[in-house]
């Protein structure tokens, strides 16, 4: 919402400037010394509106790219855990079911707490938590057939996948458009 109202404010500020700009141009300036200047400047606005223009696809492109890596990554981190919970249902009891557990509580963590936390760049401690839980919770399991230990092995490596994505996910929801380009964005607008 804070944004809304700083954007709202930017652009009425802008468009205040410019009208009094102009009328204080139209004022003091007559106006056959305008129509003079009036073929120089027009190339002027044309070449700098192009510039501009190319700037916002650029920015546009960027924002969508990286508004898509976050989905990924988002996607991947679920994929994970749903691999967890599964793998973990193959693996000897009761760490088996526990492990089911947390895999469990965790996405209900990052669901229904984190998301929120994230619009104010934080994280949650619970996430963090269960997830050192999770990995504690496979790493303790003890195996006792080729099988299982296929199978936990696997459980290891998707714990380990799961927190890179984890950690990638909270990486890009702290990045943003530069302050510098933005600058130029409000700039040049």
């Amino acid at each position: 919402m804070n944004y809304i109202v700083t954007g709202l404010l930017v652009v009425a500020v802008s468009v205040l400037l410019a009208v009094t700009g102009l009328a204080a141009v139209q004022r003091f300036v007559p106006s056959q010394v305008r129509q003079v200047h009036n073929d120089v400047a027009g190339f002027i606005y044309a070449v700098l509106g192009v510039v501009y223009a190319v700037l916002m696809a650029l920015v546009v492109i960027a924002v969508w790219e990286d508004f898509a890596d976050a989905r990924d990554t988002a996607e991947r981190e679920a994929s994970e855990v749903d691999d967890v919970f599964r793998l973990a249902h193959r693996l000897p009891e009761p760490e088996g079911r526990q492990i089911q557990e947390l895999a469990h509580s965790y996405a209900q963590v990052v669901v229904d707490e984190e998301w929120a936390l994230m619009a104010q760049g934080r994280t949650s401690p619970r996430a963090w938590d269960l997830l050192d839980e999770l990995t504690l919770g496979v790493q303790s399991v003890e195996v006792r057939t080729k099988a299982e230990q296929a199978v936990y092995a696997e459980a290891l490596n998707r714990v380990d996948e799961l927190a890179d994505a984890r950690n990638a996910r909270l990486v890009q929801a702290g990045e943003g458009i530069p302050a510098v380009l933005w600058g130029v964005l409000v700039t040049g607008g």
